[in-house]
């Protein structure tokens, strides 16, 4: 018989974010949170245990990473209070772990990159408004603005000798367009250095050690591409297929090759190309999720791995004989792979005969089971064959569970990605709808208990779904989930308008579309079970749209405790990596989906 998995023991299994290299690529550095909290630790690649730097100066729940100065001898991280993602940026000595504030300012600050002579930090800050690149004189404190672009600036990657930065912004009217730029440190303003054309996103990923070439992300072909551009000549060389969505990774020490990430069938291989040739080849890892992969020197790397049944790992492969050795191996506890399932990539077709992938997971025994459609946020984002321990739990406890990748997803080429740009709950709405109704034709899946349950745009198609197609739901579970969006344009920082405009177009024009797409507009629908979570210092979405909602349902004469259920999150924003945070809200969630078992399974 399987055994029933406790949530706090998964839960608390520790979990390894964000490694890093150091640039003397001797040790790295990474967040883990072993001893119950994140704190930030050192290894060294070779030899000795992990040690523990930080001592509860770190974020206690991560939105950002963190960089390396040049000597190795510090890192520079940015920490926000309680999930508010206003962040200092501090400092952290490696030999000591003693800590210093190096920038307090109000808004998001995030750290790109120390320069060359270990002078400045580059960082991305929205503190004046609109999210732009600042400098920082890391021995002054001073800070100086480079940009002042109206729309939000990404990137500040330093060439080699320190006198330039390079970034990504948009000066054009369409919203789906990014180029790339440069800008003299002590002159201004930026110079475009490379657009593929007007309606494609290229965007700057970083630069060779030599100086000479800088690696590029664009989608002109279709799909993500990696490029390289010779900073002498200006020309661009594309790197793969052009078929299939493909990222840039890393450089080698000696400029000569490149690794990038490429995107297939909810997984991703690394591949490795020479710059001379523009030649690549796959590189033999293990299947799943592989990524922040790096090089150690040109004949090894270091990477991340995890696939559906297999936790997060740091990896290091010696590429001449094709072997890869763990640096820092996922922790089990009482628990054991083999006693997690295993997701299955399958597709359907959507109302209108779009084909949609998504990831399936099927329990144990005969049925009739019920179901969550567990939907991704972004809507920029997607599902992969990884490890998610809330799904594992559920599918333990006799839900099956599917993930969607419906249109807006990544990771299936730039028409899909913009199919709902303008018609946001629309055709993507349609696709997650078309899910229930592929799960419900399934015999092992009892049609009457489909649950639909994500997280900021996953909490937003929730409502959506509960609200415009009542009849496939016996309920929902939404948290940090939009639920009027004009309203959220109003309270939304700078960067965030832009994304609202690029996802539906300037409220101005645009604002009875904006209320169409609300699902307050539609609570009187409400029909199934509801449980709304929300942290109460959340920047993304904020408090308000959930008040909004639980105020509309009330108003059409449902009661909170009866028709549907509330929480409010003290300490918490846009949910958290926090495991006692973690925590509490699958103890909000478990009790509201256990009605939908049978009683031999709760």
């Amino acid at each position: 018989m399987t055994r029933k998995f406790k949530i706090e023991e998964l839960i608390s299994l520790p979990s390894l974010y964000f490694p890093r290299l150091s640039w003397g690529k001797d040790k790295f550095a990474f967040y883990w949170d072993r001893t119950g909290r994140i704190e930030l630790y050192i290894k060294n690649l070779d030899q000795g245990e992990p040690i523990q730097l930080s001592q509860g100066e770190v974020p206690r729940s991560l939105r950002a990473g963190f960089v390396w100065t040049r000597d190795n001898r510090s890192i520079i991280f940015p920490k926000d209070t309680d999930g508010d993602e206003q962040h200092d940026l501090y400092r952290i000595s490696v030999p000591d772990g003693q800590v210093s504030n190096l920038f307090t300012g109000q808004g998001q600050n995030y750290p790109v990159e120390v320069d060359p002579k270990g002078e400045f930090l580059s960082f991305l800050s929205n503190r004046d408004g609109q999210m732009n690149l600042y400098i920082l004189d890391l021995e002054s404190g001073e800070t100086q603005r480079l940009t002042d672009f109206n729309n939000p600036v990404f990137g500040g990657f330093w060439d080699d000798v320190g006198d330039f930065l390079y970034f990504s912004t948009n000066e054009t009217k369409d919203l789906r367009n990014s180029d790339i730029y440069r800008i003299k440190r002590d002159e201004g303003p930026g110079e475009k250095i490379y657009s593929s054309g007007t309606g494609n996103s290229d965007s700057c990923v970083m630069l060779s050690s030599c100086g000479n070439y800088l690696a590029l992300n664009s989608n002109s072909s279709g799909y993500t591409q990696p490029g390289i551009m010779d900073l002498k000549t200006g020309n661009v060389k594309m790197l793969g297929s052009g078929d299939r969505d493909e990222y840039v990774s890393s450089f080698s020490p000696d400029s000569r090759k490149i690794l990038t990430s490429l995107n297939r069938d909810a997984r991703t291989f690394l591949m490795e190309y020479s710059l001379e040739t523009g030649v690549g080849s796959k590189l033999p890892l293990p299947e799943g999720l592989v990524y922040l992969a790096d090089y150690i020197s040109p004949g090894r790397i270091i990477y991340m791995h995890q696939d559906t049944r297999h936790r997060s790992s740091i990896m290091a492969m010696d590429l001449e004989g094709e072997e890869s050795a763990f640096l820092l191996e996922a922790q089990y506890g009482k628990f054991s792979p083999q006693e997690f399932s295993e997701g299955e990539y399958i597709s359907y077709e959507s109302r209108d005969g779009l084909t949609i992938h998504g990831i399936l997971y099927r329990p144990a025994g005969e049925g009739p089971h019920p179901a969550v459609v567990l939907v991704h946020g972004g809507p920029t984002s997607q599902d992969f064959l990884s490890f998610d321990p809330f799904t594992q739990f559920l599918v333990n406890r006799g839900f099956a569970v599917l993930k969607p990748n419906y249109r807006g997803s990544t990771g299936y080429g730039k028409e899909f990605q913009e199919m709902n740009i303008g018609d946001i709950g629309g055709g993507d709405g349609e696709d997650v709808a078309a899910g229930a109704s592929f799960l419900a034709a399934q015999p092992e899946i009892d049609g009457e208990k489909i649950i639909c349950a994500g997280g900021s745009y996953g909490g937003f198609m929730t409502f959506w779904q509960l609200f415009r197609y009542p009849h496939l739901w016996a309920g929902g579970v939404a948290w940090v989930g939009v639920t009027d969006w004009e309203a959220m344009y109003h309270e939304s920082m700078e960067h965030f308008k832009y994304y609202l405009q690029h996802l539906f177009g300037s409220l101005e024009e645009k604002a009875e579309l904006y209320r169409e797409r609300s699902p307050a507009r539609y609570a009187e629908n409400l029909r199934g079970s509801l449980l709304i979570i929300h942290g109460v210092n959340d920047p993304r979405v904020p408090i308000s749209q959930a008040r909004l909602l639980r105020n509309r349902l009330q108003d059409h004469g449902f009661e909170e405790g009866k028709d549907f259920e509330y929480h409010e999150l003290t300490e918490e924003g846009h949910g958290s990596t926090d495991i006692q945070q973690k925590i509490r809200i699958f103890n909000l969630m478990i009790p509201f989906l256990e009605q939908f078992l049978s009683e031999e399974k709760k």
